[in-house]
């Protein structure tokens, strides 16, 4: 396409700042750069560091996957938003900034499903794919179904892996462990899932009093790239279950939906903002915004022809729309300065 790209800071370890980059930034003049690319960095030193740039005639992008960094919003010449929600959450004076490019597939889509089985009265074989560590309230959403599934989790698995093999442990212990794991929670969100799920081995077991009474059984399958599409479709439906509770979780990118679709699955998914502009209900997926909705699509997936039919209908829908070529050539667009259709 006539580009040269390359990526100038890439840290090991997760960072919002750039400090250690800031005296390079000259160098990146001499260079040539036309246009930076900033993403997940909103520390005072990368504004900083965008402003230098800008005088400097080089045009600045900062890429927002999160409702944060709206300082980045401000000091860059253009933001990239993954959802129209994200955008409308950074603010009205905003707006003339930000444009919306949602992820494209992020897996490839070349061996969709091509067997949809008639389920009738048996389980549905269902996937998840998301945290090795569901919330609580995904949890719960999951153990609705869970007399009517048999579910697969497709997640990372994290290390240093937590292994609790008592489930008897104390929870100051078993929330010291968690801690070393998942840092980024905050304490009363790690306490109300210990007293929700414990973690042992490769199975979880959820305690979700207030929907099912017992354990949520399931299949783990650690999550690979280059083997998660074969894992895909080797179910009859998949699971999107979200717990909306604050703008942060409205803003979600579709990318979990898109790559679903274009493997040709049938979805359930709760009603993301991003999800319900492309979901069409009963067409080309489900969203399902209660209890009896969950039942209901699940339930409709096991009459004959449905489930082939809207997985065929999904990946006709996303697959050109939401392709790796489609989604470059938008931002390409965005760095040149293009004004783009879809924001």
């Amino acid at each position: 396409m006539g580009v040269e790209s390359e990526i100038l800071i890439a840290p090991r370890k997760y960072s919002l700042s750039v400090s250690e980059s800031e005296t390079d930034w000259k160098s990146w003049i001499k260079r040539g750069f036309t246009t930076i690319v900033f993403q997940k960095v909103f520390a005072g030193d990368a504004v900083r560091l965008v402003g230098e740039l800008r005088n400097a005639g080089i045009r600045t992008v900062y890429m927002a996957c999160d409702l944060c960094g709206h300082n980045m919003v401000d000091a860059c010449d253009v933001t990239i938003a993954v959802s129209s929600f994200l955008k409308k959450m950074f603010g009205r004076r905003r707006a003339g900034k930000i444009q919306v490019v949602p992820d494209g597939l992020e897996v490839s889509a070349d061996k969709p499903k091509q067997q949809y089985r008639f389920i009738g009265t048996s389980p549905v074989k269902a996937v998840y794919v998301g945290s090795a560590f569901p919330s609580p309230e995904v949890l719960g959403m999951l153990a609705v179904l869970e007399q009517k599934v048999d579910l697969t989790i497709i997640a990372s698995r994290y290390e240093p892996h937590l292994d609790i093999s008592d489930a008897s442990i104390s929870a100051t212990s078993a929330i010291s462990k968690l801690e070393e794991i998942w840092k980024c929670h905050p304490l009363d969100i790690l306490e109300k899932a210990l007293r929700k799920c414990v973690y042992v081995g490769r199975s979880f077991r959820g305690r979700v009093s207030a929907v099912s009474q017992g354990d949520l059984q399931h299949r783990f399958v650690e999550w690979d790239k280059n083997t998660v599409a074969t894992a895909i479709v080797e179910h009859d439906v998949a699971l999107i279950p979200a717990f909306l509770a604050s703008d942060h979780d409205m803003a979600k990118s579709s990318n979990r939906l898109t790559m679903f679709m274009a493997l040709g699955m049938p979805v359930i998914a709760s009603p993301v903002p991003s999800y319900t502009e492309i979901v069409r209900n009963g067409e080309n997926g489900f969203i399902a915004g209660s209890r009896a909705d969950w039942l209901n699509a699940l339930q409709k997936l096991t009459e004959p022809g449905i489930a082939e039919r809207i997985g065929q209908c999904a990946r006709a829908n996303v697959i050109e729309t939401f392709s790796l070529k489609r989604t470059v050539e938008t931002y390409l667009a965005v760095f040149r300065g293009d004004t783009i259709a879809a924001s």
